[in-house]
């Protein structure tokens, strides 16, 4: 070889230049790095102990995948994967795929799975090559958790005594996907096999808050906080969630400051600020909180913050470049990815906001928020097809518009006193106070499913989402001037609804707290006021519960009155029908006008005194049919009518 003949430093950099040439053109660019997290994962196909083939993408849909590289050889790694297939199996927990995949001889490989034969776990033996597409070959175990798609999360080497770092990470993620039960088993089994990581003991405190036990959390951390380095730190975030929950504010953003170089306190810091109307401070946190470290299920949270307050802004590009870099960080951020659904809704994109809601939808089909937001997108869709209804609602909008500026919204009262105008509802924007909410949308969706409710009951009637909203961008009514009781009353004229709701949605460190109250339009009187936590998990079921206690105070609040417009026999028509509410079974009172009584030079009405009672058995619109139940004197035409409550006396 002649390059040997010449300079020795020339020759040995010539020498090492033709190995690497010649190893580069023997490895695959998989063989060249350790996959990292964000990273795609390589799909392979290895035959399982029964000789057939699996690929990888035959688990495509499954949230959280765990490959595991394996020695069936190796102490270490058989302690790995058999604490950790009995923790799944005793926790039955679901959507989680777990493969093995083996370099060790297959005799040693099937031995050792006679121990895990009752727990769901693929293992597959491999000749080396997809060991060395992983960087799964000098040290062993190596566990990739994989979330959706067969995205990267994480990278866990090493086990024995290492072993319970996979633990950790496994108990983080658990908590991204609000498996908490599973998430403390975990991290509990992780303290248990080193109680000095305060990594381990960190994850637990979390998972205990996350459970609502505050006092367990609590003395986790102040036991973290009483040593000294990385134990501390962590034990002062911790401890700084547990004041807040507890209510002591201050108490939380003091230990927060004093933990430096931790995201999950520098965003904290920025929802304390945020609360106390500290934007711009707020900002500058969450921004400090992108670059510290975190654990896994608080990364994701001062990129959806920021997001946000973008939307508020209207900076909805900006907005979405930063919930997609939540997203890539933690995966079943559903919260998150439903934020960007919103985003493009709130810029009328709604074949986009769509598309996100189904996305949300097939991680979580039972996502409250998601479904009644697609609803209103998939609506909003179908009037920009509907052209005839898109100009009706145009020339609507200028008409209400102009009346509202014109006229002042004064109300022309209708010259028939008695007779019961059909109710309308008008659901206002509400005001968002206090914390910065993990969920953007909750309102409106509380507002489309308690609407539906109440307008399927037929008592009420619901202003059009769409007509509302198009009336306040054209007069450009901000949530500030909405607030005005004078422009509330305003609106409530001008849009002929003769209810208003309005509110607030606070939110604390604990949830949402909905203030929601009924304005008569025409007296300001409040016939209703309500006050309760706002779950987005339970929305349904809030929202039954609130169109429920909604009808009937204003059944008792507006009794539906009206005439006696003919009489046949036992029969008689009414002047209500279905779009006031009348249906089959409700029953009314027949009421005569008491004759008048003069007493020294004046006449003294006396009031309406019941002569019969009706119960409705067809209803039509404007028009229905009454039976007569109960009579002390003739029905006659023209005779006033009043609805009664079932459980009272007729």
């Amino acid at each position: 070889m002649q390059f040997l003949r010449g300079d020795k430093t020339n020759n040995i950099f010539i020498f090492v230049t033709f190995l690497i040439l010649m190893l580069s053109m023997f490895a695959s660019p998989g063989d060249m790095y350790a996959l990292e997290p964000g990273e795609s994962a390589h799909n392979f196909h290895l035959k399982d102990l029964r000789g057939k083939t699996f690929s990888l993408s035959n688990i495509k849909g499954v949230p959280l995948t765990v490959l595991y590289f394996f020695s069936p050889t190796s102490e270490a790694s058989r302690h790995g994967m058999d604490l950790l297939t009995d923790l799944y199996q005793t926790h039955g927990v679901q959507n989680v795929a777990i493969v093995v995949i083996s370099v060790g001889p297959f005799s040693e490989t099937k031995m050792w799975t006679k121990d895990i034969s009752k727990a769901k776990v693929t293992v597959l033996i491999d000749d080396g090559s997809v060991s060395r597409l992983y960087d799964a070959v000098q040290i062993l175990p190596i566990a990739y958790l994989l979330g959706p798609d067969f995205q990267i999360l994480d990278r866990v080497t090493g086990g024995g005594p290492g072993g319970h770092k996979l633990l950790v990470r496994l108990a983080e993620r658990e908590i991204s996907r609000k498996d908490i039960n599973v998430a403390k088993a975990l991290a509990r089994e992780a303290v248990k096999q080193n109680p000095s990581d305060p990594e381990a003991k960190a994850v637990l405190g979390y998972a205990s808050l996350k459970q609502g036990k505050i006092d367990e959390a609590e003395k986790i951390f102040t036991e973290m906080v009483t040593v000294s380095g990385p134990q501390k730190t962590l034990g002062q975030e911790g401890l700084a969630y547990v004041r807040l929950h507890q209510g002591t504010t201050n108490e939380a953003l003091a230990l927060a400051k004093q933990t430096k170089g931790r995201a999950g306190a520098d965003t904290l810091q920025g929802d304390i600020l945020y609360a106390k109307g500290d934007k711009a401070g707020a900002r500058t946190a969450y921004r400090r909180a992108l670059e510290d470290p975190a654990f896994s299920f608080q990364q994701a949270m001062p990129y959806n913050r920021l997001g946000k307050m973008a939307v508020t802004e209207k900076r909805f590009p900006e907005a979405r470049d930063l919930y997609d870099k939540a997203l890539r960080i933690d995966p079943y951020a559903v919260e998150v990815l439903s934020n960007k659904g919103v985003s493009y809704a709130k810029q009328g994109n709604w074949d986009q906001a769509v598309a996100t809601y189904r996305k949300v939808l097939d991680m979580n089909s039972g996502d409250q928020i998601a479904l009644g937001l697609m609803r209103q997108a998939q609506d909003m869709l179908a009037l920009a097809k509907d052209t005839q209804k898109a100009e009706r609602i145009d020339r609507l909008i200028k008409k209400l518009s102009q009346r509202y500026r014109e006229s002042g919204g004064k109300h022309r009262r209708n010259e028939d006193q008695w007779t019961s105008r059909p109710l309308v509802l008008a659901f206002l924007p509400a005001e968002e106070t206090g914390f910065p909410g993990d969920r953007d949308g909750l309102y409106m969706a509380f507002v489309l499913e308690t609407g539906r409710l109440l307008e399927a009951n037929g008592r009420i009637r619901i202003v059009e989402r769409v007509v509302l909203d198009r009336l306040l961008e054209e007069l450009n009514l901000g949530s500030s001037e909405i607030a005005d009781p004078d422009t509330e009353l305003r609106l409530g004229h001008v849009l002929a609804a003769r209810l208003l709701a309005t509110g607030m949605l606070g939110y604390s460190p604990d949830g949402a707290q909905l203030n929601l109250r009924l304005i008569d339009s025409e007296t300001t009187a409040i016939p209703a006021v309500l006050s309760t936590p706002l779950n987005p998990d339970t929305l349904d079921r809030f929202s039954e519960e609130i169109a429920s206690g909604i009808i009937e105070r204003l059944r008792t609040r507006y009794p539906l009155q009206g005439y006696i417009v003919q009489v046949q026999g036992r029969e008689v028509l009414l002047n209500l029908g279905s779009d006031h509410g009348m249906r089959p079974g409700l029953r009314f009172q027949v009421l005569e006008e008491g004759k008048s009584v003069k007493y020294k030079g004046k006449t003294l009405k006396r009031s309406l005194q019941p002569v019969g009672n009706l119960e409705v058995s067809d209803v039509e619109p404007g028009l229905s049919r009454a039976k007569v139940i109960k009579a002390s004197e003739e029905i006659k035409k023209d005779m006033k009518i009043r609805e009664v409550r079932p459980t009272e006396t007729l």
